[in-house]
């Protein structure tokens, strides 16, 4: 029946593989739970519960490797995927997804903020998280493969079989749109449902920024060779036009006036979240610059 995948890297998963665990059982049904810790301090969290695994990596094989690694040993047919960071507030959560199984080989329930405004340190992830993230199943439903996440998702093992997470990426960011991209090329719908896991691993400001640049780095990484296209970012569709009219160096130039103005309360506050979609824009233009 189902078969839950949780990636583990550096994080305490206590509370979440117990409550995935509550609502299985609670529904009767054939299932398992997998951690996959990826060569990090993460302990064990649950080894006295039923229907539960727990593997460990000798060696950091890296997000895309991991998940393909939790796909091969899964012994059902449809595999739910929860990053390490989330929390189920739903005590329907897994029902939801069962509910639901035989609209669609690929369902994204989608991913929710706490709704109080955390530390200002954290304030950053949490803004953008909430702008860009945080969507309705309806809003999702407009763009089904461009607002995929790989954070809550479920789909049959066939699926995710014969189309793997890309294991030639290493570094950080953007596997969930190169797997969008598999499924739209390979013709294979995606269903969006009223089902957000809670991101509650928030990263603190100077991190998230950091992280920001590694995945615009892995970007980069795609686009160069050609594993993606304008067609599937905003930020290659922008850098074809600017470099088309010639003015990239211009734009960096601009955006750095404005730098030394925004950017001491967007590290502070996580404050003028316009201005890290631009900053965004700038550092991709460097990194191609620099390739």
């Amino acid at each position: 029946m189902l078969s839950v995948l949780i990636p583990v890297y550096e994080y305490e998963v206590s509370l979440m593989v117990k409550e995935v665990h509550r609502q299985a059982s609670s529904l009767g049904i054939d299932f398992e739970i997998i951690c996959l810790n990826d060569a990090s301090f993460s302990k064990n969290p649950a080894s006295e519960l039923s229907n539960f695994k727990w593997i460990e990596n000798k060696t950091n094989l890296g997000r895309a490797k991991s998940r393909n690694k939790l796909v091969s040993v899964a012994m059902h047919r449809n595999l739910l995927f929860l990053d390490a960071d989330m929390q189920l507030t739903n005590p329907e959560f897994i029902q939801n997804y069962i509910t639901h199984l035989d609209a669609s080989l690929v369902i994204c329930g989608g991913i929710s903020y706490q709704k109080k405004p955390p530390m200002t340190g954290l304030r950053l992830r949490w803004n953008y998280g909430n702008i860009y993230e945080s969507a309705t199943a309806l809003e999702r439903s407009k763009e089904p493969y461009g607002s995929f996440m790989t954070g809550n998702f479920l789909a049959t093992k066939e699926v995710l079989e014969n189309h793997p997470f890309d294991d030639t990426l290493v570094i950080y960011g953007h596997e969930d749109t190169l797997f969008g991209k598999a499924l739209l090329e390979g013709g294979i719908s995606i269903l969006h449902i009223e089902n957000p896991a809670l991101h509650a691993g928030l990263e603190e400001n100077d991190v998230f920024i950091e992280k920001t640049k590694e995945g615009l780095g892995s970007l980069l990484q795609m686009y160069t060779e050609k594993k993606i296209t304008r067609d599937y970012s905003r930020i290659i569709k922008t850098f074809e036009l600017l470099k088309k009219s010639g003015t990239p160096y211009l734009v960096v130039l601009s955006i750095s006036l404005l730098e030394k103005l925004f950017y001491p309360k967007l590290l502070a506050q996580g404050k003028h979240i316009w201005f890290f979609q631009l900053l965004k824009l700038k550092w991709f233009l460097e990194l191609a610059r620099k390739s």
